[in-house]
């Protein structure tokens, strides 16, 4: 399993044919293909996403959607809902999850991660050691949000401690860069 995050470095290097040779390929929200593919390959099996866009679930045979929002009851999430009516199946991240991840890198209380750092936790319980690449924060790099557009970091995530966060699952093995 790959994940493929929005890192403008996911469209430094032409890695899409080695992201397209792995079984299973994770990627996020406003992800982009169109245009990269030499560079981030051609196919999305788990869309994890915090929007919903019905383009995207329409002109996508995605295996499995899962839906993060700060809203964690699934009824009152608007994303969740509006996914559900196109996708049945869809998942929705849970806030034990955000516990659990706070906990690993010691904060005393629990931290806005991004879907990227959710996801990584999510699957790491089913399989270690993921792949990943286009994680800028990740490996401390910091510049645009997204190699597909010209948006900036929000003030949400602080890229320090999703550094931590990747760092201690890199000391750990359970995480790779491509």
């Amino acid at each position: 399993m790959i994940l493929v995050g929005n890192g403008a470095s996911a469209a430094d290097r032409d890695l899409g044919e080695v992201i397209d040779s792995f079984e299973t390929i994770v990627r996020f929200s406003w992800f982009w293909i169109e245009g990269f593919e030499e560079k981030v390959g051609t196919r999305t099996d788990i869309w994890a996403t915090t929007i919903y866009c019905q383009k995207r679930l329409a002109e996508n045979s995605f295996s499995r959607v899962i839906a993060h929002s700060w809203e964690w009851d699934p009824d009152k999430c608007k994303t969740f809902r509006l996914i559900q009516g196109a996708f049945p199946e869809v998942e929705k991240t849970k806030r034990e999850t955000i516990r659990e991840m706070s906990d690993f890198i010691d904060l005393e209380k629990t931290y806005t991660f991004s879907t990227g750092a959710i996801m990584t936790w999510i699957f790491l319980q089913d399989r270690e050691p993921l792949t990943l690449t286009g994680f800028d924060w990740a490996k401390g790099i910091l510049g645009r949000h997204h190699y597909g557009d010209k948006q900036s970091r929000g003030g949400i995530h602080d890229p320090d401690l999703e550094f931590t966060f990747f760092d201690k699952l890199k000391q750990q093995n359970q995480i790779k860069f491509l």
